[in-house]
This record gives C-alpha cells, structure tokens and sequence, in this order.
C-alpha cells in the first residue's frame, strides 16, 4: 500500500484507516489502541549475570499512556498511528514472517517490559502489568 506524502488531508491517502477500510469492504480484520514498543528492555552487566539466579529481576516500567498508539491489521501488515485521526501511519510492521505468542504476567519474558504496573500490596512485589492489559510479543 503506497503512501502519498504530499497529501496530509488523509482523504485521498492510500494508507489512512478511511482507505483502509474502504479498500476491504468498510472494515478491517482488526483494529484498536494499543501500547507498542520496538525492541528489548535494557538490561545492565549485572541484571544479565544475575538472571540465572532469579535473585534480582528489575523490570523496565513503561506508562501506557507513553506508548498509546492505534493500530489497524491488514493482510500481512500491522500499520501503527499516532492516533485514529491520523492521515498516514507512523510506521508498518510485517508479520508474515513474525509469531505473535501471549505472554504469561506470572512469567514475563526477561527483556518485555512492565506496562503501567499494578499496585504493590504487600510481599513479595509482584512488578506485574497491569491485570486489564494483556502483553504479546512479536
């Protein structure tokens, strides 16, 4: 799907949400807000050496406010905006080749980070995503 740079209105913009939809009949396989993030969270020398152990497990915290973005899945594309309104996306993702697996909040992966973090209600900290949000990694 091209994308028409000299147009900011989104109207005539192949690759905004109004396109989009139309060029699949009015409606898209999926689409709705969601938190992204590109890569890994930062782990330093002693987090990484420590890691076997299970004795310090700091998580990279993240507001979902931060990383709100909207999203609209077409065919093998994940095409991210700022916001719905948006004439063109921020970026694409292809997932042809990716797996998208849910992940366990009771067994994070060690570099995802922790998205707008639950309240600590005694001991242990659990340092858990927020129970309404659910975190796939790709």
């Amino acid at each position: 799907i091209g994308c028409d740079r000299n147009n900011n209105d989104g109207k005539n913009n192949k690759s905004s949400l109004e396109a989009l939809r139309s060029a699949h009949g009015g409606k898209l396989p999926f689409e709705a807000p969601a938190g992204i993030i590109i890569g890994p969270a930062d782990k330093n020398s002693f987090q990484k050496l420590v890691k076997p152990f299970r004795i310090f497990n700091e998580r990279a915290f993240v507001s979902y406010g931060e990383i709100r973005r909207y999203i609209a899945m077409v065919d093998t594309n994940l095409f991210v905006y700022a916001e719905k309104s948006d004439p063109t996306p921020l970026y694409t993702i292809p997932f042809s080749d990716l797996i998208a697996s849910k992940e366990d909040p009771n067994r994070p992966d060690f570099y995802s980070h922790t998205v707008s973090p639950e309240a600590n209600v005694g001991l242990p900290f659990s340092n858990k995503t927020k129970g309404c949000l659910d975190t796939v990694l790709l």
